[in-house]
């Protein structure tokens, strides 16, 4: 598959009658592929754009049978764990194990067939004001086939809504704007050499885009709910100094969005880590404290900005 093929994407989980994420029932479209490399991120599926084999240990009886089919020899140890420098995910492993200890993460999905999932489940949509959210990873990653998703669950009347991080090509995040009604935009740390330090990128383009999409929401009728995303974690960007700075920035410079919403750290996402071989740096780390949450919320209210907290 060309990474470049607007009609075609790898999509790691396609998730039906989710109440997160914007209004109503929602199905969620996770794109793979992702720039960043967010220190705590809950999807660590969601880095590569591509089709990759996930070791569910627990599941493993031992037989040895995907050693055994294993091409590259790229399956060792008691374990059978997989060397992912060898490993091409060429799928015999799964093909052959018996209890689906080995499994893909990630799947192929054209434009229609995600439309065509998406739209059975509308006669929720139309009872909850709910829709589709296209997410990821970085939906902007994957521009045309968002914006292909998006645009056809438009014409067929179903709600759209986009997460992103905004980092990615400015036009096509302004395209991408004219066929979504609900935009979530997460802003991660106002510093750009903290966000480079737990994302793995600075922030210079983030911090224009938002400044551009606050621009074009102002011109467009019926304006799209625009939710301005703030995940705090504790020993990285949840510090008093980051919030206050996050503040005078959303003050100084936007005046389009609707809702600042205050994102709490979870470790749902753990076990994924050690699936695809991957270390998972905030390992036994307890979830965020409802009494920080909402110190750092009553920060941004002290400032005139719109406030919610998620226990997400």
């Amino acid at each position: 598959m060309k990474h470049g093929d607007a009609e075609k994407c790898v999509i790691f989980k396609m998730q039906r009658y989710s109440l997160h994420d914007g209004p109503g029932i929602r199905t969620l479209v996770f794109v793979k592929g992702c720039p960043l490399r967010c220190r705590w991120c809950s999807n660590p599926e969601g880095f590569s754009p591509d089709i990759e084999i996930r070791c569910i240990e627990k599941k493993c009886i031992r037989c040895g049978a995907c050693e055994v089919v294993c091409p590259k020899g790229a399956i060792w140890g008691e374990n059978y764990e997989i060397d992912r420098k060898k490993c091409d995910s060429c799928g015999k492993c799964v093909q052959v194990c018996p209890t689906g200890s080995k499994d893909f993460f990630g799947e192929e999905k054209t434009v229609d067939e995600v439309v065509a999932t998406v739209v059975r489940d509308r006669t929720f949509y139309d009872g909850s004001e709910g829709g589709v959210t296209i997410g990821g990873g970085e939906m902007l990653f994957r521009p045309d086939f968002s914006y292909g998703v998006l645009k056809r669950c438009r014409e067929l009347g179903i709600s759209t809504a986009i997460e992103t991080s905004g980092h990615g090509k400015k036009e096509d995040l302004l395209k991408i704007a004219e066929v979504t009604d609900t935009i979530h935009f997460d802003i991660k740390a106002l510093d750009s050499d903290l966000h480079k330090k737990i994302t793995g990128v600075e922030n210079g383009v983030i911090l224009e885009n938002i400044k551009a999409l606050d621009e074009k929401l102002k011109t467009m009728k019926p304006k799209p709910t625009l939710i301005l995303r703030v995940p705090l974690v504790e020993g990285f960007n949840a510090t008093d100094d980051n919030v206050e700075k996050t503040a005078n920035f959303i003050k100084e410079n936007l005046s389009a969005y609707d809702l600042v919403e205050i994102l709490a750290f979870h470790n749902l996402g753990e076990a994924k880590y050690g699936q695809l071989g991957l270390d998972y740096e905030l390992r036994g780390r307890n979830n965020a404290r409802a009494e920080d949450l909402l110190r750092f919320g009553e920060l941004l209210e002290r400032r005139g900005l719109p406030v919610k907290i998620s226990q997400l």
